[in-house]
């Protein structure tokens, strides 16, 4: 798209709730692609994911705007839940709920926004509402709907989510990228391709690092952005077959350090043989559009899980492993299956591109 032409530069407030890394792809991407179609925009992030993390996915200039009431819900692994923690958090905020959007709403008059994106913050919509501001809602998963999956007969939880989806639904447009969860209710909403970033090969340099010979696999085993791993380095060797883990992992022989490779999360990606990891946006996303096989723990209790699950396996060779045998490395007859399937030709992402477009029309009220 051509870049779009306004009186004067615009201030975008990026809303990013920092569980887990999903969040900050995503909206990295679409920031990315307002950068190209608004000369001049300025940028304010409003996240508590570290500035180092953010910056691997949105460049630098930008302002930092710590939180402390945008969690999502807490987390005690990668994969597991802390439900009891998660409703008393809640409880909280639902206490200082006005408080929290009137000064969403000063913070923006303060900094000058001229649009705001929220991914996935309700207080970020309800202050822009308040304050005039334009909001898109990128919505892949919205906090109301969580709740409402995790709490199903918890009355006072189940009225918290009623209120997270009647902030949201006040949004000027509501993105959903494939795969989404469904959202209703909303004035205007869009589907996008999926989001993410197509990788350059760098099999060669990887293999030569490494000292990988001829015929090796290389799989990644990573559950999520923030670094969470299995036990890569504890597992039995699998000869003919090379793992990446992220910083911080153990390592051995044939396990190594993701970070050490010094290479953009995409270019490893599009070099891989396999992933092993949970079925979370970036995750699912990422191996369908660079082709990859995924072999994936299932969260269970998590009520994004079955939409994400549904479009995978219609898009990418993927299959489920039992966590038992995930933690004891009992993985190569699953991932031997994986390689024996039909390849799956790779999904175009377009859904930065297209998010971008949508959300810039909302300045000229497109």
């Amino acid at each position: 798209m051509e870049p779009i032409l306004s009186r004067r530069p615009v201030r975008l407030h990026a809303a990013i709730t920092a569980n887990g890394f999903g969040h900050a792809v995503q909206t990295g991407a679409a920031v990315a692609g307002l950068r190209r179609l608004l000369p001049g925009l300025s940028l304010s992030v409003r996240s508590a994911i570290p500035r180092r993390r953010i910056e691997e996915v949105i460049a630098p200039p930008f302002d930092l705007i710590v939180p402390d009431d945008d969690f999502g819900v807490v987390l005690r692994s990668a994969t597991e839940l802390d439900l009891p923690a998660t409703r008393a958090a809640y409880g909280k905020l639902a206490a200082r709920w006005d408080a929290v959007v009137a000064a969403e709403a000063a913070l923006l008059r303060r900094t000058g926004a001229g649009l705001v994106l929220s991914n996935a913050s309700a207080a970020a919509v309800a202050g822009a509402r308040e304050a005039g501001v334009p909001v898109a809602l990128m919505a892949t998963l919205t906090w109301g709907d969580i709740l409402a999956g995790l709490f199903p007969g918890d009355a006072d939880m189940l009225e918290t989510a009623r209120r997270l989806h009647a902030c949201y639904a006040r949004a000027d447009l509501v993105l959903r990228p494939a795969p989404s969860m469904p959202f209703a209710g909303a004035r205007r909403i869009a589907d996008t391709g999926p989001i993410g970033r197509r990788g350059t090969c760098r099999r060669d340099a990887i293999a030569a690092r490494l000292g990988m010979t001829p015929g090796e696999r290389l799989v990644l085993a990573a559950l999520g952005g923030m670094g969470d791993a299995p036990p890569a380095a504890s597992w039995p060797a699998i000869e003919g077959v090379r793992f990446l883990v992220p910083a911080g992992a153990g390592t051995g022989t044939r396990v190594h350090d993701l970070s050490a490779l010094g290479l953009p999360f995409e270019d490893v990606l599009a070099s891989l043989d396999a992933f092993i990891g949970k079925p979370g946006y970036g995750s699912v996303a990422g191996a369908a559009i660079h082709g990859v096989p995924f072999l994936y723990l299932r969260r269970g209790d998590w009520p994004e899980e079955p939409w994400l699950l549904d479009w995978l396996h219609a898009n990418a060779r993927a299959a489920e492993i039992p966590r038992a045998a995930l933690e004891a490395g009992d993985v190569l007859a699953a991932l031997d299956a994986l390689w024996a399937a039909p390849p799956r030709p790779p999904v175009p992402a377009t859904g930065a591109t297209e998010a971008a477009g949508l959300i810039a029309g909302l300045l000229h009220g497109g």
